[in-house]
């Protein structure tokens, strides 16, 4: 198993090319220009994870970072971790939150899981060398269309085992966890009242969407759900 360090720096790496080449400087900056992330070492928007003991761990797409918005949802749980890095996938976070553990293990995980089709596939640069992209559902690049090997329902599958070892991983090392999906059409059904308002970008959630997202984690779901 991987050290977080090792494992941010391969995910970091790749987020300079997978978003249109946009520098890695702009990559975890709002747009808009209204609100200023402040980043760790590990590129988390949130303070040292050694300063972190007997703590809960947040992981999570750009909807957990928080891009967007003033106070992501993880800010807003006790002694809780943001591990949240726009634009990762389901695997992606499973990694970090395994590497984390192995660096400073905590005693519960929150997962707020992305769309299951994103979806990891290597390529080489225009000077030949070896990169992997993670690449959106629906996505609008020029290129996309040459990585659209697998159907959907081969994507979810690896998705679903990506989140069935985790969940073995935490019974093992009996670590509570909750697993949400924010873009199952079960979420869609059941939290559709909690999205209240957009953030910044205006496509991301805003702070009172975040606030009940606190709450979905703190009070509705029963321990070792997903």
């Amino acid at each position: 198993m991987q050290h977080i360090n090792e494992v941010m720096e391969n995910i970091v790496k790749r987020a300079t090319i997978y978003d249109r080449h946009v520098p890695l400087n702009k990559f975890f900056t709002d747009l808009s220009g209204k609100i200023e992330y402040t980043l760790n070492s590990l590129w988390h928007r949130d303070d040292e994870l050694k300063t972190y003991s007997d703590y809960t761990l947040a992981v999570g797409c750009s909807h957990t970072f928080g891009i967007g918005a003033e106070t992501p949802w993880p800010k807003l749980i006790d002694n809780c971790y943001n591990a949240g890095i726009p634009g990762v996938t389901v695997h992606d976070m499973c990694d970090v939150a395994m590497a984390i553990y192995k660096d400073n293990p905590y005693k519960k995980v929150l997962m707020f899981a992305p769309h299951g089709e994103r979806f990891l596939v290597s390529d080489k640069t225009t000077d030949g060398k070896s990169i992997t992209l993670a690449l959106m559902p629906n996505s609008t690049w020029p290129d996309a269309t040459k990585y659209e090997v697998l159907d959907t329902t081969t994507k979810m599958l690896y998705t679903n085992r990506s989140i069935e070892s985790f969940k073995y991983f935490c019974k093992v090392n009996d670590i509570e966890y909750q697993i949400v999906c924010d873009t199952s059409m079960r979420f869609l059904r059941k939290y559709k009242h909690m999205i209240l308002d957009q953030g910044t970008d205006g496509v991301h959630y805003g702070d009172k969407t975040q606030e009940n997202f606190a709450g979905l984690f703190n009070v509705t779901q029963p321990k070792n759900t997903i």
